[in-house]
């Protein structure tokens, strides 16, 4: 299966985010995680995540030999931050937080979003129906704001407590997704990842694209937060002003690391 991707929007989808290159299996003795499954996604307000992006676009294999035109700004970087501006509580008593989500390069703006999660006994929740914009953390997209009665189903399970090696779940059934049908995330190991903000024990959770297989997806996660993503979707079509079809296929790979721990 082909992703048709046009050359503007590469950056924005490239915030969905890598094959894990080594993960390290932890024992009792050796693990600093919350290895008991107490781990939970930090919630407070005030509390601010910045990460640095970088999308790569490589592999460009050109529909003909007549084709001159090659990729440019084959290296694109962004700046993320991420604060948790409010917090409320739903009908049913579960307190979400507002995630203030501006995605920049230098002094431009790129994205804007609020987002809303929350923390339940058996997962950690994103509210789309509540939220407005694209949101960037745990890269799910929202269409905007929809009626009380559709609530259920635009409702994720971004993390399901609790957090064990060897864990899947559906984190959508496709519906609002298109062609990219099903997703499940599963929790492959527990390693440690080296980032700007320093070194931090994970879980490393991969998405399983039901209908995207050359799609590969990994987060990691630490008592911090969100720690890194990195995602390489294969066999893109690049696209051109002056080629809107195409002049191509591509390889994108898109990675964010944290810079600056909330706490």
């Amino acid at each position: 299966m082909i992703n048709r991707l046009s050359a503007a929007r590469i950056l924005l989808i490239g915030t969905f985010i890598l094959l894990v290159l080594v993960l390290v299996s932890c024992s009792e003795d050796s693990c600093t995680l919350n290895c008991n499954g107490d781990l939970r996604f930090p919630m407070r307000v005030g509390y601010s995540w910045q990460y640095s992006g970088e999308e790569r676009i490589s592999n460009f294999r050109p529909d003909s030999d007549s084709i001159t035109e090659v990729p440019l700004d084959t290296v694109r970087k962004w700046d993320l931050t991420i604060t948790i501006s409010g917090s409320d509580t739903l009908d049913d008593g579960t307190v979400v937080y507002a995630f203030h989500e501006v995605q920049s390069s230098g002094d431009s703006l790129i994205a804007e979003s609020y987002q809303y999660y929350g923390n339940k006994a058996d997962g950690l929740y994103h509210y789309s129906n509540l939220s407005v914009g694209y949101s960037l953390l745990l890269f799910k997209s929202t269409l905007g704001a929809i009626s009380e009665t559709s609530q259920a189903d635009f409702v994720r399970k971004s993390l399901e407590y609790p957090l064990r090696e060897g864990l899947q779940w559906e984190y959508t059934n496709g519906f609002d997704y298109g062609p990219a049908g099903a997703i499940y995330k599963r929790v492959i190991g527990i390693g440690e990842q080296t980032v700007p903000a320093g070194k931090f024990e994970c879980y490393a959770i991969d998405w399983i694209w039901e209908n995207l297989p050359k799609t590969q997806q990994t987060e990691y996660l630490a008592d911090d937060g969100l720690i890194r993503t990195r995602m390489v979707i294969r066999d893109v079509i690049y696209t051109s002003y002056s080629h809107f079809e195409g002049i191509g296929i591509v390889d994108v790979t898109t990675e964010l690391q944290l810079t600056r721990s909330p706490f």
